[in-house]
């Protein structure tokens, strides 16, 4: 959670969607919970998210599944990485 912190997150979500990109949560269950994931969530689609990374190197079938639903739920684009 820190680094989200840190980063200002919500805000980059905001300033990728004012420039016209694309924002991807890259790779979000490698440095936090799920539980923390989907608390997270509701605020980042609101600002403008696009995509989640649902196809990581360390991620369990079940991390993918669960993730997948989450954007199916959502309406959000699924990345690979």
């Amino acid at each position: 959670m820190e680094l989200i912190k840190k980063l200002n997150f919500y805000k980059m979500i905001s300033e990728i969607r004012r420039a016209e990109g694309i924002s991807v949560w890259a790779h979000p269950l490698f440095h936090i919970s799920r539980s923390e994931f989907e608390s997270i969530l509701p605020k980042a689609w609101n600002r403008g998210l696009d995509a989640v990374e649902t196809y990581y190197s360390t991620y369990s079938q079940e991390d993918t599944a669960f993730l997948q639903s989450v954007c199916q739920r959502y309406s959000l684009l699924e990345s690979g990485g």
